[in-house]
């Protein structure tokens, strides 16, 4: 069988961030050495596109099935996934950019404003192999009944707590109102699918209950509210104003300014 390698493209006309942050040389190292680590062995349907065209809980079904097969991987190796391959797993967001753009005063406002509870998250965090950009339009489905979903975009893979992705993915692609109405259906299918996936191929694995997941989920949505107020202004430039931003040395900082913010 052929093997597929991915390789990062030259562009002649691309923004200093993307260049200088190395994104697209990230999502190389994800799908040339970590996806490959992370589908040895596991049965179970893929998370990864197979021409899919889109809706339900089928999204998070699929973030199950990544977070999964990384929790499997860890187990297999007795190391995470991260470790091993470092440069598909690096922190684009919550690092010096943070620092140089003043949006962690930002960030520490909101939480001091919303303190999450005090618990025990040594064993509820587990971090995994995250997909880190949980907006809607990184998610593929098929026409079938219930849909299925395959994620794609993997530049901002991180090592990262499993409810880091699915507080983003609800956050930012619903409204309050339909969060109300569905968020604890939500988590039931993340779950289902978490625990279907481990018990399929690691029956001795321990798994979350629903009301760990539950609770965690609140004290993560928190990064999920502030990636929304940080990236939202930019997702909705027009192209022409976007293009006097694409050659700022740290793109962001003369949009997400954090005193426009407040």
């Amino acid at each position: 069988m052929h093997k597929k390698s991915y390789r990062t493209h030259k562009y002649t006309n691309k923004s200093l961030f993307i260049e200088g942050r190395g994104i697209f040389h990230q999502e190389a190292q994800y799908f040339n050495k970590l996806l490959p680590l992370l589908r040895e062995s596991f049965v179970g349907e893929d998370w990864c596109p197979k021409s899919f065209l889109a809706s339900d809980k089928a999204a998070l079904r699929a973030q199950a099935r990544l977070h999964a097969v990384s929790l499997l991987a860890q187990a297999k190796l007795g190391k995470s996934p991260a470790e091993l391959y470092p440069e598909a797993c690096v922190e684009q967001i919550y690092n010096d950019f943070m620092q140089q753009s003043k949006l962690i005063l930002l960030f520490v406002d909101l939480a001091v404003r919303d303190p999450p509870h005090e618990r025990d998250y040594q064993s509820k965090l587990s971090p995994v192999v995250s997909h880190g950009d949980c907006w809607p339009n990184n998610y593929l489905f098929d026409k079938s009944q219930p849909p299925r979903a395959s994620i794609v975009d993997f530049q901002m893979a991180r090592y990262a707590p499993r409810m880091y992705d699915i507080t983003h993915l609800i956050y930012l692609s619903t409204t309050s109102s339909i969060r109300k109405r569905e968020l604890s259906k939500a988590i039931e299918a993340y779950h289902e699918e978490l625990c279907d996936a481990l018990e399929k191929n690691h029956p001795q694995l321990e798994r979350p209950s629903l009301e760990e997941l539950l609770e965690v989920y609140e004290d993560m949505k928190l990064s999920a509210l502030f990636t929304g107020i940080m990236f939202y202004p930019i997702i909705f430039l027009s192209k022409k104003e976007m293009m006097k931003y694409k050659d700022e040395p740290i793109l962001f900082l003369a949009i997400s300014n954090v005193e426009h913010l407040n």
